[in-house]
């Protein structure tokens, strides 16, 4: 199959949320979001600190499935809700490993 240059890029990929919980143990949670791979530019803004993984995870996150509110109903994507939930450092940390893997190619490789 050709390499189609220019072509929109989306994929969806799983995300592990994994928490502290009482004694030290740990708690693994997870949903899947549909991510866009960053551009070679934005890597290097990011590298050089002009660009922070935030941003970056703004940019290129863009739906979600199983994400629910403490009430268990579904919490439907919008950039707003992005935002909310990369406050809990936990769910941040997931959808930055997730797109780590992106970057090195590591999904590419757990797919």
């Amino acid at each position: 199959m050709p390499f189609v240059k220019g072509k929109p890029r989306r994929f969806w990929l799983p995300v592990k949320v994994v928490e502290i919980a009482d004694g030290g143990e740990t708690e693994a949670f997870g949903f899947e979001a549909q991510f866009s791979p960053p551009t070679r530019e934005e890597l290097e803004q990011s590298t050089a600190g002009e660009l922070a993984d935030s941003e970056i995870l703004r940019r290129h996150v863009h739906d979600w499935r199983g994400v629910e509110d403490v009430e268990g109903n579904a919490v439907e994507f919008s950039d707003a809700e992005l935002a909310d939930l990369m406050e809990d450092l936990a769910a941040w940390r997931g959808l930055w490993a997730t797109m780590r893997d992106v970057i090195t190619g590591e999904a590419a490789r757990k797919n």
